[in-house]
């Protein structure tokens, strides 16, 4: 029998995420996508007034098949909107919403 692709998702609303809370821009979300198996980021869904400015991190994350953990090991300069991808890759192994602004 054929293994069937299957993914997992994860989905992080915008208002865990501080600099979010600075702008006063918390309507939103960011949903990615992996492989399981690999950890490897397949797709990254944004639905933020942001969008634009960040959707290229995602599009370099997908096609140099980046994986969950490279995103969580990097530094993102703190506070940006860029570290709600970080943030969204994290929330694979802990509830965001328990863990300081500053992770």
């Amino acid at each position: 029998m054929k293994e069937l692709n299957v993914c997992a998702c994860r989905v992080l609303k915008l208002k865990f995420v501080p600099k979010e809370r600075i702008i006063k821009e918390t309507d939103g979300l960011i949903k990615m996508l992996i492989n399981p198996k690999t950890k490897e980021i397949t797709g990254l869904h944004l639905l933020a007034s942001f969008a634009s400015e960040i959707i290229n991190q995602g599009i370099w994350l997908i096609k140099n098949k980046m994986t969950i953990d490279d995103v969580i090991n990097s530094m993102p300069v703190f506070p940006t909107i860029s570290k709600s991808i970080k943030l969204c890759a994290l929330s694979f192994y802990k509830d965001v919403a328990k863990i300081s602004c500053c992770i």
